[in-house]
């Protein structure tokens, strides 16, 4: 769960859904995988244990978010994929930045820049994510093209981002990308 969500936890203050949220979930998701399991099964128990250790929300949220830029290191399983991992952490904590700058200049009046619409966003990843899996070892591309495969069976992607499918399924299987 993003920080903004697990800090407003029981306050009845509703938190505006960002894109930059689902990104820092999933970095978190994709963090604790790589630390914990090897070949499907846990094999670091340890790996972000103090994620579940806390009862306090805000507590949880902290450590968390001290984690986007402090990562554990990957079992050998997941070495491979760990880097783009780490790359989607690093832009999540970038735009979480932005969006705090934005909030508390706006409190002190300054002039801020206007926050970046989900495409725009949604585009940066995508160009990021494909640098990094084009660095990749390729024996992980079909690794990879599989999860999107299991991950993607029942989404369904919002009407907001219909349009990025047609460029996503090209970058997804042309030449220098994943597939290859």
């Amino acid at each position: 769960m993003a920080h903004a969500l697990l800090t407003s936890f029981r306050s009845g203050k509703p938190v505006a859904h960002l894109y930059e949220y689902d990104v820092e979930s999933f970095a978190y998701v994709g963090l604790w995988i790589c630390a914990r399991y090897d070949k499907g099964k846990v094999a670091v128990h340890d790996a972000y244990r103090d994620w579940t250790a806390a009862y306090d929300p805000k507590l949880i949220a902290g450590r968390k978010r001290d984690n986007l830029t402090d990562v554990l290191p990957s079992t050998d399983s997941h070495s491979g994929h760990f880097m783009a991992i780490c790359q989607l952490a690093w832009q999540a904590e970038k735009a979480i930045c932005k969006a705090r700058r934005r909030r508390f200049g706006a409190q002190l009046g300054e002039q801020v820049e206007p926050a970046e619409s989900p495409g725009v966003y949604f585009e940066r990843l995508c160009r990021m994510l494909n640098e990094t899996v084009e660095a990749m070892d390729p024996k992980y591309g079909e690794y990879i093209q599989r999860v999107a495969e299991v991950m993607m069976k029942d989404y369904k992607v919002p009407e907001e981002l219909q349009h990025y499918l047609p460029a996503l399924h090209a970058a997804s299987t042309g030449a220098g990308q994943i597939n290859n």
